[in-house]
C-alpha cells in the first residue's frame, strides 16, 4: 500500500468517526493552491471545523502528531484560510484540529485535537 492509498483510509476513518460523533462533512480534501490543503471541512454546533489527518500503520513509525512541521501547519492554515475565502465565509466560528489515527495498534487509536493551532 502507497502513502497516498494510506491516507485515504485515513481520510475515510476520520470522516465515519466524525459523523458518528455528530460532525458534518462538508468536504473532503480542499486544495486552494499546490502548498495548500486541508483534509477534511466538517461543522458542528454552528462551527466550522478543519481538520488536519494525520495516521500511522506502523508500529517502528514515530507519533504521527511530530509529522506536523512547520511548514505543513503554514499548508493547513492557508488551506482554511483559501476555504473561507473561495465560499465567501465572514464572521462564522472556526477552528483547527488534529484527527490522530494509530493502526499499528488494537484497537485503532483515536486522538481527536480540538483547536489544536
Amino acid at each position: 500500500m502507497n502513502k497516498r492509498e494510506k491516507g485515504k483510509i485515513a481520510e475515510e476513518f476520520a470522516c465515519n468517526y466524525l459523523v458518528k460523533n455528530g460532525f458534518k462533512i462538508l468536504q473532503t480534501n480542499f486544495h486552494f493552491s499546490k502548498k495548500a490543503e486541508v483534509d477534511i471541512v466538517a461543522s458542528k454546533n454552528e462551527t466550522l471545523v478543519f481538520i488536519e489527518v494525520r495516521s500511522r500503520f506502523h508500529k517502528n513509525s514515530y507519533d504521527p502528531i511530530w509529522s506536523i512541521t512547520p511548514s505543513k501547519y503554514r499548508k493547513f492554515k492557508l488551506g482554511c484560510e483559501g476555504y473561507l475565502y473561495v465560499n465567501n465565509i465572514d464572521g462564522m466560528i472556526c477552528r483547527m484540529d488534529v484527527l490522530i489515527i494509530d493502526f499499528a495498534i488494537n484497537p485503532v487509536r483515536i486522538e481527536h485535537i480540538q483547536n489544536a493551532f
